[in-house]
């Protein structure tokens, strides 16, 4: 007869906190449904892991538990916890989200205002602890997608600016780079000339990297945003600007 080894139950203690309350009842759910010795020692193991990784203050993820579950005991792997949707991977995703929802938030709120102490039914506070995980996870996409937009709205003045002289080359800025030494009858307004010098101002404040050799110009995760002479040719617009002010 094969003995499948696992770790001690009674060392498998979820966290004392009313958010684990779902973990730790379909953690006793499970211990019996799952009938076959083999069965019983893959859910030790992985509520072991969950256990081990929540106090290490370590993210919980299939991956998480599946990698520490082969290295400590040859399995299971992250493949066989998730094909068990209704067991193993609803545990990992229960876990999941009640240390989310533990460290996400500022700061502990009034009983009275909160909302998931008073489900008294385990399995419906938990699957409220997902939509709130998954929540927070949005909102926090939300925040990073602001921020890109925030750094690509530098863009925005000088862009306007351009645009009104219809200039939609290098050639065509190096063009009007010559042409402002002497009287064209275009003009730029104190706003625009505003604009200008604060762009470039901006590309070191937004995390722009510039290549000062090229006159590159590029963004904080490394995609090149203009090409040759692009700043360049803005510092010689920028300068003659201040010139013929």
């Amino acid at each position: 007869m094969t003995t499948y080894q696992k770790p001690d139950l009674s060392k498998i203690a979820f966290r004392d906190d009313p958010r684990w309350t779902a973990v730790a009842a379909l953690f006793e759910q499970l211990s019996a449904d799952k009938h076959t010795p083999q069965a019983q020692a893959t859910l030790a193991r992985i509520g072991w892991a969950i256990v081990t990784l929540d106090g290490a203050s370590a993210t919980i993820t299939a991956a998480a538990v599946g990698k520490l579950c082969v290295d400590t005991w040859g399995g299971p792997r992250a493949q066989s916890i998730a094909n068990d949707q209704a067991g193993y991977a609803k545990l990992v995703s229960f876990a999941k989200a009640a240390q989310a929802v533990r460290t996400e938030r500022k700061r502990p709120p009034a009983r009275k205002d909160d909302l998931l102490s008073r489900i008294n039914d385990p399995m419906t506070r938990a699957e409220v602890q997902l939509l709130v995980a998954e929540l927070q996870t949005s909102r926090s996409q939300v925040a990073t997608l602001r921020a890109g937009l925030r750094r690509v709205e530098a863009l925005g003045p000088i862009t306007a600016a351009l645009a009104q002289y219809r200039i939609e080359s290098l050639e065509q800025l190096a063009d009007l780079l010559r042409e402002s030494k002497r009287p064209t009858g275009h003009t730029f307004t104190s706003d625009e000339k505003d604009s200008v010098h604060r762009f470039l101002a901006a590309l070191d404040a937004e995390g722009f990297t510039v290549n000062e050799s090229t006159g590159e110009l590029f963004g904080r995760t490394g995609r090149r945003l203009a090409r040759n002479g692009f700043v360049h040719v803005l510092r010689r617009i920028a300068e003659s600007l201040d010139t013929n002010s």
